[in-house]
């Protein structure tokens, strides 16, 4: 059996982010907004700790099978299919989640958000030509929305073209100065331009000892 190793770019994501470097790219290689919040479950407060996370995926269940029914009863509710499309990709459900999120785009063609969060599925399923053209779509309307720049720096990093990771994350600050996490898109910023002159040296081990330095 052959075993897929997550790629450098993606370790170097995972440590800056705090992962464990070992940890495969798959359901969290894609960087989430800090605004950007899940539809809500059923769970109560017990959404915390080792229990609240057994009892998640039955409540995102709950949650997506309510949704589809607000959705039967109004076919152009855009709420209810955004929500829709983010449970189901909470859930690993990417199929199912690009293809809710396709119908609502179809309902409303410019709504940006829609197309960003259809990206970053496509992007979660490794569909990187649908996810480019969900991208390039969404900048015709909107090129320096935050959200839309962030899916850009995702885009790059998962297909590990650096120098335009780097340029999306800069812009990225220079558009929003203001976003919570600055720190830490600066801090990407500074270890990712120097990512691919570090691989081409051997100097990985080096790169790797020091952003695991900076986080402490």
């Amino acid at each position: 059996m052959r075993v897929r190793r997550p790629s450098f770019a993606l370790l170097a994501l995972a440590l800056l982010a705090g992962c464990n470097p070992n940890w495969e790219p798959g359901d969290r290689a894609v960087e989430t907004p800090p605004d950007w919040k899940a539809p809500p479950t059923d769970g109560g407060g017990g959404g915390h700790g080792q229990a609240g996370g057994e009892s998640r995926m039955p409540s995102m269940a709950a949650v997506v099978a309510d949704l589809e029914k607000k959705i039967l009863a109004d076919p152009k509710d855009l709420d209810s299919y955004t929500q829709l499309g983010q449970a189901l990709s909470e859930m690993g459900e990417w199929d199912r989640a690009a293809q809710v999120l396709l119908e609502a785009i179809t309902l409303d063609p410019k709504d940006v958000t829609l197309r960003v969060l259809r990206a970053r599925v496509l992007i979660q399923r490794r569909d990187q030509g649908a996810a480019l053209a969900e991208l390039e779509a969404a900048k015709k309307l909107s090129p320096d929305d935050e959200k839309l720049l962030r899916a850009w720096g995702s885009y790059y990093l998962v297909s590990e073209e650096m120098p335009k990771a780097v340029e999306a994350r800069k812009r990225l600050l220079a558009k929003h100065p203001e976003i919570p996490d600055a720190e830490t898109i600066e801090r990407e910023v500074y270890y990712l331009s120097r990512f691919p002159k570090l691989k081409v040296e051997n100097k990985l081990k080096e790169f790797f000892d020091s952003a695991g330095a900076a986080k402490v």
